[in-house]
């Protein structure tokens, strides 16, 4: 039996692929959902029950599946079904390999996914359930996410633990160029994936870093700071004299801000009650101060709150009129003085640290 996985449970496997050795993934050239002919009624039982094995899958959180027509659609309070019957453009599925012969499951690739949340999304939007900026914001955290070296937990995305230290399953080009690719009927939602997909940066390591990404970088009406040329997770050029002084190389702040003097940030997240970490930290402190370069360093107490995010914003300006000069830091503090701006700023990263609502689910 042939299923092609669609939503939340093609983003669960899509995740725990990316994190445990099984299940494996491999390429897929198939571009349009089919069912077998001689399907029984209830064609996606076995589908159900190997997805059972790495998912959650019940009435609460029920397979979602993509069918070719109304008349395939799956009636049952374990099987979600989106109807698509247009050929998809290339790299749009995954084969998950199941260790079933008699099953095959598709996934969707990560740039096929992001699109698939960007519908979604959209449809919630237009029903008045979120708005643009709420909507935008969970799409890029999720795109941030597939192209960063972490993943939210599978089972339980918005409590449990990331996983860390893996390879990006996606790049911001990826997502871009399904996204421009993808077209006739039944493509609701593409037009918000083509807007929101060139404003993904690579590279995240951590959720935290995900927020201050958005945050800084978004425009002002869309509750950012508009700052231009933020760099994430970029190594440092470093000259030959330089190498020699720090401890090792390459050298990659988490964010680096050259319009404010090659400015670092440095997020401190983990296990920082572990003296290697300690010593990890003071090195490369010493590292970034050896090279004239300024750092702020954050952690978790930040994102307590939008009063805590926004003192945040207020420290780091303060530091940068001290050591950039006052033009370079003027006109993000207006932004902070600006009472509208500051509305919209709370309303971005309220939905940003939003623990209660799955992006799937609205």
């Amino acid at each position: 039996m042939d299923a092609f996985l669609t939503n939340d449970t093609s983003c669960a496997l899509l995740r725990v692929s990316r994190y445990r050795e099984l299940p494996r993934i491999s390429e897929c050239t198939v571009r349009a959902v089919t069912i077998d002919p001689g399907s029984q009624t209830q064609w996606w039982r076995p589908a159900v029950r190997v997805a059972q094995q790495l998912v959650d899958v019940n009435a609460r959180h029920p397979m979602c599946v993509t069918v070719p027509d109304h008349e395939s659609r799956a009636r049952s309070a374990l099987v979600q079904s989106v109807i698509c019957s247009a050929i998809l453009p290339k790299n749009s599925y995954l084969a998950l390999e199941t260790g079933h012969d008699d099953v095959f499951l598709a996934i969707e690739t990560p740039a096929h996914s992001f699109a698939s949340l960007a519908r979604v999304l959209d449809a919630a939007r237009r029903a008045g359930r979120i708005n643009y900026l709420q909507a935008r914001a969970f799409l890029l955290a999720y795109g941030y996410e597939l192209c960063g070296t972490y993943a939210r937990d599978s089972k339980e995305p918005l409590t449990a633990n990331c996983h860390y230290w893996l390879e990006p399953s996606a790049t911001p080009d990826d997502l871009i160029a399904w996204a421009k690719a993808r077209t006739g009927q039944g493509a609701r939602g593409i037009r918000f994936a083509r807007e929101c997909a060139p404003q993904v940066m690579a590279g995240s390591a951590s959720p935290a870093e995900t927020i201050h990404g958005i945050m800084l970088t978004s425009p002002p009406e869309l509750g950012g700071m508009g700052m231009r040329d933020v760099l994430m997770n970029r190594s440092l050029d470093l000259k030959d004299d330089e190498r020699a002084l720090v401890h090792r190389v390459p050298l990659t702040p988490d964010l680096t801000f050259p319009q404010f003097g090659g400015l670092v940030l440095e997020h401190q997240g983990g296990d920082h009650d572990s003296p290697l970490q300690y010593r990890e930290d003071a090195s490369r402190t010493q590292d970034y101060w050896a090279l004239g370069r300024p750092v702020v360093m954050t952690s978790s107490a930040d994102f307590e709150t939008v009063v805590t995010y926004e003192a945040f914003l207020r420290r780091l300006l303060a530091g940068v009129r001290r050591s950039v000069g006052p033009e370079a830091a003027e006109p993000y503090e207006a932004l902070l003085d600006d009472p509208e701006a500051s509305t919209v700023r709370s309303e971005l990263f309220t939905a940003l640290t939003d623990r209660a609502h799955d992006p799937w689910e609205w």
